[in-house]
């Protein structure tokens, strides 16, 4: 199954089988209250996704219409199967790109376009691990092996 998300936050399954594309239910990212309250997803790569956790990680932020493009300081976390957000993670700086590694005691790697310094959080509990600085990076794309 892909995961299209729209501006507003409103996620659009759609599962592949046999070739033929099947739409899901589309579900949200937020709350009304949420939405109103300006909140956006924002950035490049503002997403990703834990399979064997059935975890999606997303980069949010604040602001107007027209601001996807725009870094965030927090990553929600959300249950893939509940579809329901389970935590929130507070970044050390802003994101842009996100990937999260997929061993059984994931990491969360977050870039900006602000500094060539690569956060490495826990994924699972939101703690900085540690930052790595230096180096050539192109940090509007952040993968993962």
């Amino acid at each position: 199954t892909w995961l299209y998300f729209s501006f507003e936050g409103f996620v659009h399954p759609v599962a592949f089988d046999g070739g033929a594309a099947k739409p899901g239910a589309k579900w949200s990212l937020f709350s009304d209250a949420e939405r109103a309250a300006g909140w956006r997803v924002g950035g490049s790569q503002f997403n990703a996704v834990h399979r064997d956790k059935a975890l999606l990680f997303v980069v949010v932020h604040q602001g107007a219409v027209d601001s996807h493009k725009d870094p965030g300081m927090q990553v929600w976390v959300y249950d893939l199967k509940t579809k329901s957000k389970q935590r929130v993670i507070e970044l050390a700086t802003h994101a842009m790109s996100i990937a999260v590694t997929r061993d059984a005691a994931p990491l969360l790697i977050a870039t900006t376009l602000e500094s060539p310094v690569v956060h490495v959080y826990d994924a699972l509990t939101g703690a900085l691990k540690h930052a790595i600085e230096g180096g050539p990076m192109t940090p509007s794309f952040t993968q993962v092996p």
